[in-house]
């Protein structure tokens, strides 16, 4: 495989850098201003608030890369430092325009994609990674087919009795602030499942793989549609822009290896590793064929990417 040259830029939101990242303890009272009504304490790192001067020329890449060990997943902080260490060797990304947010809270998460479209121009590159559970919550604006919002789920359900809507990442919130990069290069990977609590048959053990998706108070415990349309869905994750790298289809489960993380990401690396020299669009093509050899369950695990799929061709 062959690296195709091009004009092209790309948008990495890679979802956690602590380089990049201002760390701060969470006063009682001084809660974010995007709705976050919890009195649990949290913290709050912000991304990209001294750019050096020698970086201001476009095209730019940034990258931001988020986790949360939820549950029972253990490695997701890997997966996160993985993927940044990965895609900054890859894209010579500078370390002032990287913010890695490990066990991260849904506020932080959200504060930084806000800032991140104050820096960004129409020249820059973008990509999104998250590793953690995926859910669903009820639909609210009528704009899903399946009567189903998917959710990312960050620290901020653990220990919660009942988690609710509010405690996650609802992919409608999700799209708005990644539509609102003025940046139409943007690259969103996902290692998480959604649906798949209807699914929830398998105990997790010692040494076993552990399931990606969560379930408990409102989130994921909605009974699952009796018909399922692959695909059909009008609103949500469909409306993002750019291109998007998902663990796996809308209705699979997604796993994390007890030794190595999750297994898409972990799969995803080898191959890039492998073909340092092919475009993510083979390179995806190279991960999707290997993956029943990457995944150790019994389960069916297939990634998808979707979206404007020529981004990946240049990239």
């Amino acid at each position: 495989m062959k690296l195709q040259s091009t004009s092209h830029f790309l948008s990495f939101i890679l979802l956690s850098t602590l380089s990049a990242c201002q760390v701060a303890p969470l006063g009682k009272n001084d809660l974010f201003s995007t709705g976050y009504t919890s009195s649990r304490s949290v913290t709050q790192r912000t991304c990209w608030q001294q750019l050096s001067p020698r970086h201001r020329e476009s095209p730019r890449t940034f990258l931001l890369a988020a986790a949360a060990n939820v549950g029972e997943l253990k490695l997701t902080h890997r997966d996160a430092q993985q993927f940044t260490n990965s895609m900054q060797s890859r894209y010579q990304i500078p370390h002032d325009q990287i913010c890695l947010m490990t066990e991260v809270y849904r506020t932080e998460f959200e504060q930084a994609l806000s800032k991140l479209a104050q820096v960004v121009n129409n020249q820059d590159r973008v990509i999104i990674f998250f590793s953690g559970h995926g859910s669903y919550v009820r639909d609210d604006n009528g704009d899903e087919s399946d009567q189903l919002d998917d959710v990312l789920v960050p620290l901020d359900v653990n220990d919660l009795e009942m988690p609710r809507r509010q405690e996650v990442i609802v992919d409608d919130q999700l799209v708005q602030l990644v539509n609102a990069l003025p940046t139409a290069t943007v690259l969103t990977f996902i290692d998480a499942c959604y649906a798949g609590g209807m699914y929830m048959g398998t105990a997790w053990t010692l040494n076993q793989p552990r399931l990606k998706f969560f379930a408990k108070g409102e989130v994921g415990t909605l009974p699952p549609p009796l018909s399922i349309a692959s695909g059909s869905n009008r609103g949500g994750l469909a409306s993002l822009q750019g291109v998007m790298f998902a663990a796996t289809q809308e209705y699979q489960k997604a796993w994390e290896d007890p030794n190595q993380g999750g297994v898409f990401t972990t799969c995803f690396l080898q191959e890039l590793q492998r073909y340092s020299q092919a475009n993510l669009s083979q390179i995806f093509r190279a991960t999707l064929a290997k993956m029943p050899s990457c995944n150790q369950t019994n389960e069916i695990q297939s990634p998808e990417m979707k979206g404007n799929l020529n981004l990946a061709t240049y990239l």
